[in-house]
């Protein structure tokens, strides 16, 4: 087993003898087609083998699957913990924290770089993915349970509530991470296509590469307006959805009470603009939250049947135009 950190990414196949009152698990290098590096992902901060990391480390790496399709010849996973996106300020105050689930993600250590992975509930892959290189990063280390990353671009973006299992852990990986003083274009989190992996630069442009599209914020922001906490609808997120539809029915429903047995003197009632202006605020927040989801990069999904007949017309389309 590895007995120093200086070892665990530059020299992993370095052959050092196993501790005696460790137990001989079977190891293997991959995991549904993953490969990792055994040796350092089912050992604690001590560098011993430990059967209920191994068993955790499992459980989370079932939840990605469609990983192998997105690492490098060479790149072995070293390191899975979960925590949560990074939220700017004005998002954690205009909230309050009330839907920081729509945050969690999982975050993925490798030789090469880390991945960034939003999940939903229960760890549900979201189609979305970004990277960190590690030559990007100027510093990065683990301070109360957040993980804070400062990129030589002068950006700071801070991963909090970092799995407690994995801390010390983490402890140990980051000053044994191949980080580099010199890079020639420095760059931050780099969101990735779901289908092709090729970096992604727009949250609302299609994929250069193979086409695929994203949810855009004109369609949000026309969801948002129609349908109370539609934009959340429209992101994939049911359960804000059902929240702003139940707090705005509610206090609609308290407003009319007070206001209609006034008959049309309702009108000219300043609570009247109380009321219309707090719900105006209300779906305000819900635009702006939302919104920052689009940062995710979110593909759209096919219409289903309308989608479906559109497409099984396109081999007639193009027989009638070809010249007879």
């Amino acid at each position: 087993m590895l007995t120093t950190t200086d070892n665990l990414l530059l020299n992993p196949e370095v052959d050092v003898p196993r501790q005696t009152n460790a137990p001989a698990p079977i190891i293997r290098e991959r995991i549904f087609g993953i490969p990792i590096d055994p040796e350092v992902l089912f050992a604690d901060a001590r560098n011993i083998y430990r059967e209920r990391i191994e068993k955790r480390q499992r459980q989370l790496i079932v939840k990605l699957s469609f990983l192998r399709s997105f690492l490098h010849p060479g790149e072995k996973v070293i390191l899975v913990t979960t925590a949560f996106s990074p939220l700017g300020l004005t998002e954690q105050l205009l909230t309050v924290g009330l839907f920081l689930d729509l945050e969690r993600a999982i975050i993925v250590f490798t030789n090469y770089r880390i991945l960034h992975v939003p999940v939903g509930r229960y760890e549900r892959y979201r189609q979305s993915i970004a990277q960190i290189r590690y030559r990007d990063i100027r510093s990065i280390k683990l301070q109360r349970g957040a993980l804070e990353i400062v990129y030589k671009k002068g950006l700071i973006e801070k991963f909090k509530a970092v799995a407690y299992a994995e801390r010390r852990k983490i402890d140990q990986l980051l000053p044994a991470l191949p980080l580099t003083k010199k890079v020639l274009s420095p760059s931050t989190r780099t969101h990735l296509c779901p289908r092709c992996a090729r970096p992604l630069i727009k949250p609302t442009a299609p994929c250069a590469r193979c086409g695929m599209a994203f949810k855009k914020k004109p369609l949000l922001l026309l969801a948002t307006l129609f349908t109370p906490g539609g934009g959340y609808l429209y992101m994939g997120h049911r359960r804000p959805f059902v929240y702003f539809s139940i707090a705005e029915s509610a206090f609609a429903f308290v407003v009319l009470s007070i206001l209609w047995p006034q008959g049309p003197a309702i009108f000219g009632n300043g609570l009247l603009g109380i009321a219309l202006t707090a719900m105006m605020l209300l779906r305000g927040l819900a635009w702006f939250h939302s919104a920052h989801l689009l940062g995710e990069f979110i593909p759209r999904r096919a219409c289903g049947k309308p989608l479906r007949l559109l497409q099984s017309l396109r081999p007639w389309r193009r027989a009638v135009r070809q010249p007879a």
